[in-house]
């Protein structure tokens, strides 16, 4: 078995219809078999008659099981910090973090959303719908704007508390410049030293600013 969902990507600049699968399960005692190839090649060919471009998928296996049936691996990186390892970020009164309630303002966040991850390799379009079940997925993260003074917004962030760390769960600027990511998680590494986190970070780019922030694995 295995769960097929539709999905809408951005792909050089280009919104494609696409699908994500997950799940995907064999009975032990039917395994090394093929069954689970055969199935997601079936799935495969019925979703391209329905207009599908694009088909990825999140896995626990490794990834070479895989890339025998087509796909490439999309690389990913898992970046944190100990606070107590901070290295020194400068402060400066032109640049803030604002929280705000997503709930009223969806349309300007998918609006900053699309302008980052557009241009990205491969990302992830995201309707109003699949916003608001994020959103109810996990009500209590925090959404701040990346604000430059006197009221200029540049960007987003979503943050997620995960015990005694914060987990940065999603995030865009307007433009695709390390630098603005850079201010972007300065700030946040600020505002989790504050409220006494032990670690910080999440799936992020393998930017230079990056790495002059986080341990990128």
């Amino acid at each position: 078995s295995l769960g097929c969902y539709p999905l809408s990507y951005y792909f050089k600049g280009d919104e494609n219809n696409g699908i994500s699968i997950g799940s995907v399960h064999t009975l032990p005692f039917f395994r090394r078999k093929g069954f689970a190839k055969q199935l997601i090649l079936w799935v495969e060919k019925e979703q391209k008659l329905k207009g599908a471009k694009i088909s990825s998928l999140y896995s626990d296996i490794p990834p070479k099981y895989y890339s025998k049936i087509g796909y490439l691996q999309c690389p990913s990186w898992e970046s944190w910090l100990t606070i107590n390892d901070t290295k020194t970020t400068s402060k400066s009164s032109n640049w803030s973090l604002e929280k705000f309630s997503p709930t009223t303002l969806l349309e300007k966040l998918n609006e900053l959303y699309s302008s980052y991850h557009k241009f990205i390799p491969l990302g992830i379009a995201r309707p109003l719908t699949y916003w608001k079940f994020l959103i109810s997925k996990q009500p209590n993260d925090e959404f701040y704007w990346l604000k430059r003074f006197p009221s200029q917004t540049l960007g987003y962030v979503r943050l997620t508390r995960v015990g005694n760390d914060l987990q940065i769960s999603d995030f865009a600027v307007n433009q695709h410049l390390s630098d603005l990511l850079q201010k972007l998680f300065g700030l946040v590494i600020q505002l989790a030293k504050k409220k006494g986190f032990h670690k910080v970070g999440g799936w992020l780019p393998n930017e230079p600013g990056m790495q002059l922030l986080f341990k990128i694995q």
